[in-house]
């Protein structure tokens, strides 16, 4: 029996999307040759995949068992894809990175520099997400990399190996009348309002848990972002907001117009990690990443090494 890679591939999108219109649109295909391919898979297999719906396709209780496979050999596949293209193009081939940082100072962003200097052929697509996004693209294949921040009993599926660690603090403009205050301490930013990751996100949850253990009110969160941009921090910089962001945006060029409240009690320590699937093939590409984001990482500056 031999299954079409790009036959898996569209199974799975359907899988995802749940909806013919909305995998075809996602795999830059019709409607109808996806479902073709798929009337395809379930003859090879022979077994119905998918129940057809108003609702759009289920998988089968068939088409579920098949579904973890499918996952693992479209990983298999890439491996071996991107192991060809290195072959055939000297490790001038693709390199596929995750991030969750979207600033000019990420450690990804310095690294990925460095490579397209020394290596032109290369070529680079870089995908921003969260970390369990991330984490499952990783663990999927659709990534060969990700480098994330993780946290303390929040552990990732996919092997990660620590860079270094960094610690969210709270931040506010330069001229804050926080920042004047000789004794600083919790009961005085009751009142003041927040710039803070979404409400599910770890970081949030641990400023949550800081105001809770010293008995005070839950944070007002009056700006929600989904990333540390410098749109973010330039908010911060112009109004009396308190953000909780990365200390190291502060001291890097990014945000010099903002000052760090001093107040340990509400510092936030995570590792930076670099996420890779288990049991991956390692391309020079790959191997060239992370030497150089080792290489940056323990520079002045970027992130305290471990």
């Amino acid at each position: 029996m031999y299954l079409h890679p790009r036959d898996i591939d569209y199974f799975l999108a359907i899988a995802s999307h749940g909806r013919l219109s909305a995998a075809a649109a996602a795999c830059g295909v019709s409607q109808p040759a996806l479902s073709k391919a798929i009337q395809r898979l379930e003859a090879d297999v022979g077994l119905a995949l998918f129940e057809r719906g108003i609702h759009g396709s289920r998988l089968t209780s068939a088409g579920e068992l098949f579904h973890a496979s499918a996952v693992l050999l479209q990983a298999q596949h890439s491996d071996v894809a991107s192991l060809a293209l290195e072959l055939q193009a000297c490790h001038a081939g693709l390199l596929r990175i995750g991030t969750t940082s979207v600033t000019r100072h990420a450690p990804a962003a310095h690294a990925l520099v460095t490579l397209l200097k020394r290596r032109p052929a290369l070529r680079v697509t870089l995908h921003t997400g969260q970390s369990d996004e991330l984490n499952s693209a990783v663990e999927e294949g659709r990534l060969d990399l990700a480098v994330v921040p993780a946290y303390a009993g929040r552990p990732f599926s996919s092997k990660q190996d620590e860079l270094g660690r960094d610690v969210m603090v709270p931040v506010v403009r330069a001229t804050h009348p926080l920042l004047k205050k000789r004794k600083l301490q919790m009961a005085d930013l009751v009142g003041y309002s927040w710039a803070a990751s979404a409400s599910k996100s770890t970081a949030r949850q641990a400023l949550t848990g800081f105001f809770s253990a010293s008995a005070l009110p839950a944070p007002q969160i009056s700006l929600e972002f989904s990333y540390v941009t410098e749109a973010v921090l330039s908010m911060v910089a112009a109004t009396d907001l308190i953000g909780f962001v990365p200390a190291t945006m502060t001291a890097r060029g990014v945000g010099t117009d903002l000052g760090i409240l001093p107040l340990p009690e509400l510092h936030l320590i995570r590792s930076i990690v670099l996420l890779s699937r288990p049991n991956a093939h390692w391309s020079p590409l790959m191997r060239a990443f992370r030497d150089e984001l080792v290489t940056n990482m323990n520079r002045p500056g970027i992130i305290d090494p471990v």
